[in-house]
């Protein structure tokens, strides 16, 4: 059975060399590897695609609409992997990590998701997952971690979690989830994931 932390808040060197907090959405850890999701929900876009690295959404019409995503969004899920990571090597846990920190350890996997329905995904590509192929996703992967492994790599970023003092970002819980259904509804779908990868 996996785990799942959701709004994680830890320390980070980014790849543009830069240290700050890195915080993911979702993160599943799972016999078949740990899997974080950065979850978009996007009501203002009918259409979303990765173009030249970047989230870019159309409205009805085939527009590009101003809610297109500032960062390269290829490289905001390859900083949270990296932090992961990290953590998890500076923790003693065995994974691997290129010099060029572009590539890493192949049992853990960064998306970017789309929470909202009613929004298409133009490219459907290795990084991005709509909710209703999230099940057969995962599931797809091969068994790469023991139940002890899960259980470690959950301490240790539950250890490593930074005080709500030093947290830049949202916390994703009470007032803040009853106005983003969407995202609650896919921590949801995450939740029971994990109960049977």
């Amino acid at each position: 059975m996996g785990s799942v932390i959701h709004n994680s808040n830890i320390s980070n060197k980014y790849l543009n060399g830069k240290i700050g907090n890195n915080q993911q959405d979702i993160v599943l850890i799972s016999k078949r590897g740990l899997f974080i999701f950065e979850v978009k929900n996007w009501i203002s876009s009918s259409s979303l695609e990765i173009k030249d690295g970047y989230l870019v959404g159309y409205n009805k019409d085939g527009e590009e609409n101003n809610s297109s995503y500032p960062h390269k969004i290829v490289d905001q899920v390859l900083d949270h992997k990296n932090a992961i990571l990290d953590l998890l090597i500076k923790n003693g846990f065995k994974a691997y990590k290129s010099s060029e920190g572009r590539d890493g350890d192949s049992r853990i996997h960064s998306f970017v998701t789309n929470a909202n329905e009613n929004c298409e995904l133009s490219d459907h590509g290795a990084t991005i997952l709509d909710v209703k192929d999230i099940n057969s996703k995962i599931s797809s992967y091969p068994v790469v971690f023991s139940s002890e492994d899960v259980e470690k790599i959950r301490a240790i970023i539950e250890k490593n979690q930074l005080n709500e003092k030093e947290r830049k970002h949202l916390i994703f819980s009470g007032d803040f989830l009853d106005k983003m259904k969407n995202y609650d509804f896919y921590l949801q779908v995450i939740n029971e994931l994990a109960k049977k990868v």
